[in-house]
């Protein structure tokens, strides 16, 4: 029967010396992806309330950058939102995931009450998000369409994406920002992106696209 040789002291040295560098590496990555609150507050978060959204009088663009990527954003409206995520969607395909990775469903009022909540179903595909009820749910769907939304969110910096990648669906969040509308080049090609600014509108189009300069999730404020 043949023997395995032992590893030598030399070489378990060296494994244990890879071993601590590949859990310091996992370390400092998890680390770097955290996000840095700035402020906390005690007060309860109520998702019961509609999204407050002020019209912009003075109208600035901001300009954004990644590789071939070349984008004027125009704000349309300050807005505040606070509601839970009822499903959360991560991209990585196309220009649009470049500056808005994350895609979150969310939902406010009486949406949120059991008695309405066990009846509705909430789902993300390519940028859209749906949702089913039972024919017995006490809210129409007119209200559930009224009081929820999928929400192309922009993070401001990186801290603000290590926020929103931090968030998980079922979390209660309030976020602050612009709705705004998007245009440019990407790769020599037009591209362009536009928000809802009205709750009324469904389908195609109807999402918000939003630029987020601040979130809270729990007591923790992220800038």
């Amino acid at each position: 029967m043949q023997k395995t040789p032992h590893p030598t002291s030399a070489q378990q040295l060296v494994i244990i010396v890879l071993v601590i560098i590949a859990l310091s590496t996992i370390a400092a990555m998890v680390f770097m992806s955290e996000p840095i609150s700035v402020e906390e507050e005690e007060t309860p978060l109520d998702p019961s309330q509609e999204p407050v959204q002020e019209d912009i009088l003075d109208i600035r663009s901001l300009t954004l950058s990644k590789g071939s990527l070349h984008l004027l954003i125009f704000p349309q409206a300050k807005y505040e939102i606070t509601a839970k995520v009822v499903s959360k969607k991560r991209y990585y395909d196309g220009w649009a995931s470049k500056i808005a990775p994350y895609d979150f469903a969310l939902a406010w009022g009486r949406l949120l009450e059991t008695e309405v909540s066990k009846f509705i179903i909430y789902s993300q595909i390519r940028r859209f998000y749906f949702f089913t009820c039972k024919w017995n749910c006490p809210v129409t769907q007119d209200y559930i369409a009224d009081h929820s939304s999928n929400n192309h969110l922009i993070p401001a910096n990186s801290n603000i994406f290590n926020a929103l990648k931090k968030i998980k669906e079922g979390n209660i969040i309030q976020l602050w920002g612009f709705l705004v509308n998007v245009r440019g080049m990407c790769q020599e090609r037009d591209v362009n992106w536009t928000s809802s600014t009205t709750r009324e509108d469904t389908g195609n189009g109807a999402c918000e696209l939003m630029y987020v300069e601040k979130v809270r999730l729990k007591d923790k404020i992220y800038r």
